[in-house]
């Protein structure tokens, strides 16, 4: 079989959510982290930076069992800054408001922090150090997990003389990090089925793939045991997590690919959906347009 590649142009589209109460989700994902609406209806609403692609989608479920996105696929979505000091204003707006934090980290590739929303997803916020900076180790990129700059961060937001006023523009969904049940089912099936570059392996529990050289897309990981149980079924949870390809053709072109391989795949209109081996839903467009992914509401 010939040996299909993501293309280079690659990205992400809005991560799909389920939440418990919309109007305290939204509360923290405007206030606190500062996303806009672009567009809502009954029990649901679209996220963005800007009148572009959104971000996030959450959908509204009264009965969902908070803290349990973990345990169900969610390790975190992470959004990217274009600009560290954006990222010490953002640290600056947490400290501000008193939400609490998991913590932050530098990864020599970028510098990240780390908070749950109030259902317990697990967000990243984190900007990319430029790629000639990034250092590679027999051939694979080296990512590490040391103390942050938490000072350097802060004395980058103060230099910017302006006030905060949100998400900015031209963030995006830079990865997205998931618990599976199998690390070397998982690895096989985005690299080897989707054609993700593996960039690097955090001992023998997580694995790191990406488009174009990137340092990750996509982070897999068995850090907890997946869980198989019915409470599951009504917990918050990621709905699904979206891919950005070139164009149409090369929508078709994955959708043959996983065919050929034995994996099922759903068809609506110009939009294709699928699972990997852990269940982790992922909605393939066409495009950067948000016109099809917008009306993907249920």
């Amino acid at each position: 079989m010939k040996t299909y590649a993501i293309p280079d142009e690659f990205k992400l589209g809005p991560v799909g959510l389920t939440v418990k109460n919309l109007d305290r989700s939204l509360l923290f994902y405007q206030d606190v982290i500062g996303f806009k609406v672009q567009c809502a209806g009954e029990g649901w609403v679209f996220l963005a930076a800007d009148e572009g692609m959104p971000l996030l989608y959450l959908a509204e479920n009264p009965n969902a069992v908070p803290g349990l996105s973990r345990l169900s696929g969610l390790y975190h979505y992470a959004v990217l800054y274009p600009e560290r000091a954006q990222l010490g204003r953002v640290f600056q707006r947490l400290r501000e408001s008193g939400y609490s934090m998991g913590g932050g980290s530098d990864h020599s590739v970028s510098e990240a922090l780390y908070l749950d929303d109030p259902d317990g997803h697990g967000i990243e916020l984190y900007w990319d150090r430029p790629r000639d900076a990034w250092q590679r180790v027999n051939g694979k990129l080296k990512i590490t997990t040391d103390p942050l700059d938490w000072n350097g961060l802060l004395r980058e937001a103060e230099a910017i003389d302006e006030r905060w006023s949100g998400l900015p523009k031209g963030a995006v969904i830079g990865h997205v990090h998931l618990h599976v049940r199998d690390l070397d089912a998982a690895e096989a099936f985005y690299r080897d089925v989707l054609g993700f570059e593996l960039q690097s392996r955090y001992r023998n529990n997580a694995s790191f793939l990406s488009a174009g050289g990137y340092h990750h897309h996509i982070g897999i990981n068995i850090w907890e045991t997946r869980e198989e149980n019915a409470r599951l079924k009504d917990a918050v949870r990621m709905k699904f997590y979206t891919f950005c390809l070139p164009g149409g053709d090369e929508v078709k072109r994955l959708e043959g690919r996983l065919g050929s391989s034995g994996f099922d795949v759903e068809r609506k209109s110009g939009v294709i959906f699928f699972e990997d081996p852990s269940e982790n839903r992922v909605v393939t467009v066409g495009g950067e347009s948000p016109d099809e992914i917008l009306s993907l509401t249920d």
